[in-house]
């Protein structure tokens, strides 16, 4: 893994360490499609091709253990794997691993040791991220196999180890279970036990399925970050609306910004679609563009790139599908001044619970001001609205990376910051700017304090492109209510012409 130094603020980095990773969705695809095997064989009129499911050595008994995520589940899964014992001779740990068993190399212990390590993040409420190994596990003195998958927990858990290799833990269940049908205390169902907290065993239902395991956020430790913020930050962290955007849709992420910086959690986001000026250091209007994300934040960038492509195919084009979802986001991406928001990804693209969704680029809160293709967004379970998380929350080496990467270096947080020290332009169009600043102070109260320059060493100190954007959305702002006192005056004009034409009559 890369070593990056400290973020903006010296905070742990977290764009580019306890990443989800490809290995991750490889294991949710194929538990989806071992449990969509299992629906579809129940209720056989919902499909016409079964086949399209692995099906594999005792797939059928594996089904029949009921694998609900519940704790209790393993019980069922360890008696049952004490029956394929007994029906295999000389079971030990010499011939385990021999061609002549039919669990060598099996899809069986696969789906196994997936299941495990989901039940196991599902119990401890947290995460797993799953990774390849080609190193050498040993079960006694015999080497496991070599392609191996091993999950860890980003674990705050005291005590408890936080790196788990499933198919050991398996293969050992089958090799202590004795041989007169009664079950060892080294079963994968007491391994469980062994790595889940008390605190939480002690109230869980071992009966009842485990919830889903909670969002893999990217680590952003919003009380260090908001602490070190001051009076500058609070114009960084407010937006202009645009005039266009006053009956748009859009405006709803404006009034939620407040409360995505207090209660959101980060995740990666994919563009599908953006308006071209984002790319462009010539416009420096901010704008639209079309995403997709995954609110469990357990999809790692390289398959979300893969789901935005799919989705562009789209546009320009008229599927040739019943399905009305694909139909309604082809006719979106077709059109370009439409806009979806919180649209569940058809289960027929992707069986991960991804979402697109339309969201305002604020191009202040990108490093450089030009759109790339993948950024890390803020999400709440408060509100549907997502907004890129400010570039001046991400750890240092990523932010200059992306400017490093692009043809335009100016620095968008220096450059606002510069702005405000020399003759603050935000002072006066307060009534214009979201989140107000009430919005912001009540529950950052940092923001209130006195201007340190010094907190950010600047890639480029030239900010004529913050100042050309800043001036853009001023001038609209300007318009706006040079336009409303016109109003007024015609109107005072007509009551006084009127009240004129009375008197004289």
């Amino acid at each position: 893994m890369l070593n990056y130094t400290d973020s903006i603020n010296s905070q742990k980095p977290f764009l580019t360490s306890n990443q989800p990773t490809v290995e991750t969705v490889n294991v949710l695809l194929t538990l989806d499609d071992f449990f969509s095997g299992m629906s579809e064989q129940a209720n056989p009129d919902k499909s016409d091709d079964l086949t399209r499911h692995q099906d594999f050595k005792y797939g059928r008994e594996l089904r029949n253990c009921n694998l609900d995520y519940s704790i209790n589940s393993l019980k069922r899964v360890d008696e049952w794997l004490l029956t394929v014992k007994n029906r295999l001779p000389d079971f030990t740990e010499h011939r385990i691993f021999s061609s002549e068993y039919p669990l060598h190399n099996s899809s069986t212990i696969e789906i196994l040791s997936y299941y495990l390590g989901e039940v196991i993040g599902r119990a401890r409420r947290e995460a797993p991220v799953w990774y390849s190994d080609a190193s050498d596990h040993c079960i006694g003195e015999q080497a496991a196999l070599t392609e191996n998958m091993f999950v860890e927990f980003d674990s705050d858990i005291q005590d408890l180890c936080d790196f788990f290799v499933p198919k050991q833990v398996i293969y050992q269940a089958l090799i202590i279970a004795s041989d007169d049908g009664v079950l060892q205390d080294q079963t994968i169902w007491q391994s469980v036990l062994e790595l889940v907290p008390s605190t939480i065993l002690s109230n869980t239902d071992f009966n009842q399925p485990l919830p889903p395991v909670p969002i893999m956020e990217l680590k952003f430790d919003r009380k260090i970050e908001f602490a070190n913020l001051d009076r500058a930050d609070l114009a960084y962290l407010q937006m202009m609306p645009p005039k266009w955007m006053k009956d748009d849709v859009l405006y709803e992420q404006i009034n939620q910004l407040a409360k995505l910086y207090k209660t959101g959690k980060v995740v990666w986001a994919h563009v599908v679609q953006a308006n071209k000026m984002l790319w462009s250091s010539d416009q420096a209007y901010s704008c639209p563009a079309g995403i997709v994300y995954d609110p469990t934040g357990r999809t790692p960038v390289s398959y979300l790139a893969e789901i935005a492509h799919k989705l562009y195919t789209f546009k320009n084009t008229i599927p040739d599908t019943d399905d009305i979802e694909i139909l309604k986001y082809a006719e979106h991406i077709t059109d370009e001044h439409t806009r979806m928001l919180g649209f569940d990804i058809p289960s027929s693209i992707t069986p991960l619970p991804l979402k697109s969704t339309s969201l305002f680029v604020w191009r202040l809160h990108l490093p450089n001001g030009i759109l790339q293709s993948s950024f890390p967004i803020l999400i709440s379970d408060e509100t549907a609205e997502v907004t890129v998380l400010p570039a001046k929350f991400w750890e240092q080496a990523y932010y200059d990376e992306w400017i490093q990467d692009s043809y335009f270096e100016e620095d968008m947080y220096y450059g606002v910051r510069k702005l405000y020290e020399s003759d603050n332009p935000w002072k006066k169009y307060e009534k214009h700017l979201r989140p107000q600043v009430t919005e912001l102070t009540d529950d950052i109260p940092s923001l209130a304090s006195e201007v340190s320059f010094n907190s950010h060493k600047p890639t480029s100190t030239d900010i004529a492109f913050v100042a050309t954007s800043i001036q853009q959305n001023f001038a609209e702002a300007r318009q706006e209510s040079t336009s409303f006192m016109k109003t007024v005056i015609a109107v005072i004009l007509f009551i006084a012409v009127l009240y004129g034409f009375k008197f004289f009559i």
